[in-house]
């Protein structure tokens, strides 16, 4: 987008005449969200709404869940994730590829802090209850 101001402008004005079009605030989002603003608090606030407002492609749920994950507030993005899940679910689609990339990530991300090894004898002296 070259002019995203210009453009964003124009999306206030008419999400001010239409408040309940999600295709708008998405559009608006998508305007905070270029390299040139790169306001992403204002992008997720913007998504939430059209999220509020049905948004009928999915598009508003699968980007919070995206920028949820890129402003390192994982646990909101797994709840989002997962809301694109359930409603994948309810319209009988798969999971496409980007959702399972985006999980994958997320799991990535939540497990980064922890140990990558367990310490030594960890499976050994545990695993002795389950001796026959």
């Amino acid at each position: 987008m070259a002019m995203p101001y210009y453009a964003l402008y124009y999306f206030r004005k008419s999400a001010y005449l239409q408040p309940t079009d999600s295709r708008l605030w998405i559009a608006m989002a998508q305007c905070y969200e270029t390299d040139q603003l790169h306001m992403l608090e204002e992008a997720v606030k913007c998504y939430k709404r059209a999220a509020h407002n049905i948004d009928t492609e999915g598009i508003a749920i699968h980007r919070l869940a995206k920028l949820h994950s890129k402003l390192g507030c994982n646990d909101q993005a797994a709840i989002y994730c997962k809301m694109n899940f359930k409603k994948m679910e309810a319209e009988q689609r798969g999971a496409g590829n980007a959702c399972r990339s985006m999980t994958k990530k997320l799991l990535r991300a939540f497990f980064k802090g922890m140990r990558s090894t367990p310490p030594s004898g960890y499976l050994l002296t545990n695993m002795e209850h389950f001796a026959p």
